[in-house]
């Protein structure tokens, strides 16, 4: 008697495995990237007085402060440069002045114009912010240079900040700004360096060391905000008023 061939075994049908979606690995790599640089980012020298003050004289003395009249300042945090200097030159010329203000959650920010009765009050990180009560709602849309806080930046106008992201969301709100970082040379890292991600705002220009060095996005700003275009070269001494043929812009009507 031959043998029956044994029953084929029938196996469920197999499902479809669900593709796995990268992203959220990516996200996590790029913030413990973020996170290691700031640990050494940290235990780099921060910004000396000397630095401080040789920054801002030379934004004092350029065509880039004489034509603008409405900025962006921020209060330093340790290591951080300072502006003063700039805050008391600005005051004086009757510049419309713009600084970030932490919203009651502490975490979100907003910006805020000063008024000739603005004062300050502590903010959630150790420095003091503009108290709403004694300032206006900021209007982002009509800065025209802001300059930009960090831990570090690097050679391609990357931005290294605290990890919230509360300042690239302001900075997101001025996109027609001149964005201009104040950077201690010792925290002026090599080309890309600082890992990137979509939400991150690169600066347009980098002041360190009294030295301008201007990136490809800032040509277009430049000429289109205050009719000059940038002198490329790091190398060269920053430029100064009356070195291009740039005039004072009026303020523009409603402008106090």
């Amino acid at each position: 008697m031959t043998p029956r061939p044994p029953k084929p075994t029938s196996r469920p049908p197999s499902s479809p495995s669900k593709p796995s979606s990268s992203r959220p690995l990516v996200a996590s790599s790029l913030s413990s990237s973020k996170s290691a640089l700031r640990a050494r980012v940290r235990a780099l020298p921060g910004a000396t007085d000397a630095e401080s003050l040789a920054n801002q004289r030379a934004l004092l003395a350029s065509d880039l402060w004489a034509a603008a009249f409405n900025i962006a300042l921020y209060r330093s945090l340790p290591g951080e440069p300072a502006t003063d200097l700039l805050f008391a030159d600005a005051a004086r010329l009757g510049m419309d002045i713009q600084y970030p203000a932490a919203r009651p959650d502490g975490k979100t920010y907003a910006w805020r114009r000063l008024t000739d009765k603005t004062t300050w009050r502590p903010g959630p990180h150790g420095i003091d912010d503009p108290d709403p009560a004694t300032t206006r709602p900021g209007r982002p849309g009509d800065l025209r240079l802001v300059v930009v806080p960090g831990l570090a930046f690097d050679a391609t106008g990357r931005r290294l900040g605290h990890g919230t992201g509360a300042y690239d969301r302001l900075l997101a709100q001025c996109p027609d700004a001149l964005l201009l970082a104040l950077c201690p040379a010792s925290r002026l890292l090599p080309p890309d360096t600082i890992p990137s991600a979509p939400h991150d705002i690169p600066v347009d220009a980098i002041l360190a060391n009294g030295r301008f060095r201007f990136l490809p996005t800032s040509e277009a700003k430049l000429s289109r905000l205050f009719g000059f275009p940038p002198d490329q070269s790091e190398n060269d001494p920053p430029p100064t008023r009356h070195s291009s043929p740039v005039t004072r812009h009026s303020r523009p009507e409603g402008v106090p």
